[in-house]
């Protein structure tokens, strides 16, 4: 019987070769604006140094920091019926 690989680790990050896979995303983001704009080395250089830059700062953070930051940036939306957080009472 053939065995079956086992991780050791179920919550790890997802990872391409030894990188983290938001690094990834962030270098190869920003080397592909670059090679579409027509500067592929620069685009490059900065793709790289955005992708070690994210790096320090994920390693220093808590799990999940990305999409925290994006949540206080960003917010989640709002809908049509939903009043402002301001408003104490719910009418309805």
């Amino acid at each position: 019987m053939r065995s079956t690989p086992v991780p050791k680790n179920l919550d790890a990050k997802p990872r391409i070769l030894f990188w983290d896979a938001e690094t990834v995303l962030a270098a190869v983001a920003l080397t592909g604006i670059g090679t579409v704009l027509g500067h592929a080395v620069t685009g490059a250089i900065l793709g790289v140094a955005a992708g070690y830059a994210l790096h320090r700062l994920l390693a220093s953070r808590v799990r999940g920091f990305p999409l925290h930051l994006a949540y206080w940036h960003f917010g989640a939306g709002s809908f049509k019926r939903t009043p402002p957080s301001a408003k104490r009472r719910f009418v309805g």
